[in-house]
């Protein structure tokens, strides 16, 4: 029943030299999207929280027995980019936050929030800093409470500091509900694909 995605994909003549020599890709802007009905319908999905290191092909498996299926996870949640809209495993994390704010900050203030989660204007913590003090936390590890030097201005009223390690993880996290398309009806999708792909 799988269907590799580009498989079966009309194919392009594609070449860098004046038609000399070329090779045949498939045509990439070409596109079958699965309709908004079918993806809101929650007759047709289930929700799903991907476990740590689980990747596309390994969902695929678990629910379809086919991880050639993946294409199907991705299109019906709407992920065109699964390096940037997969959650990354712990050890991707650390490594992701350590390129993005530098080596070392995964303890640094990324922002202050208040008790309902929303951000106070993260300038408020470099405007409150004593003089000599940098943003950098002291912490045992990623997952301790925020401790700050003694002289360092404490948050706003009824907030808190938010590490990189702790902000960039509550991002994460949000890309782990997905919705499962329900294997029943998987073979129609890829038939359907299938037929309009070729037109």
């Amino acid at each position: 029943m799988a269907t590799k995605y580009f498989e079966k994909f009309p194919k392009l003549l594609y070449t860098l030299d004046d038609r000399e020599t070329g090779q045949l890709v498939p045509d990439i802007f070409r596109r079958v999207k699965i309709t908004d009905e079918l993806k809101e319908n929650n007759a047709f999905y289930d929700l799903y929280d991907i476990q740590e290191g689980e990747t596309p092909e390994i969902v695929a498996s678990k629910f379809y027995g086919d991880p050639g299926l993946h294409w199907i996870i991705l299109s019906y949640n709407d992920i065109i980019d699964p390096r940037f809209e997969w959650p990354l495993t712990e050890y991707e994390l650390v490594r992701y936050i350590e390129g993005k704010y530098g080596p070392g900050s995964l303890n640094d203030i990324n922002r202050v929030e208040n008790l309902q989660g929303f951000a106070i204007a993260s300038t408020f913590v470099l405007l409150n800093l004593a003089p000599g003090i940098t943003g950098r936390l002291v912490l045992g590890g990623p997952n301790d409470p925020v401790q700050l030097p003694a002289n360092h201005a404490p948050p706003a009223v009824n907030s808190v500091y938010i590490t990189n390690y702790q902000r960039e993880t509550f991002l994460n996290e949000q890309k782990r509900k997905i919705k499962i398309l329900k294997p029943e009806v998987v073979s129609s999708i890829v038939d359907t694909f299938e037929t309009l792909i070729t037109k």
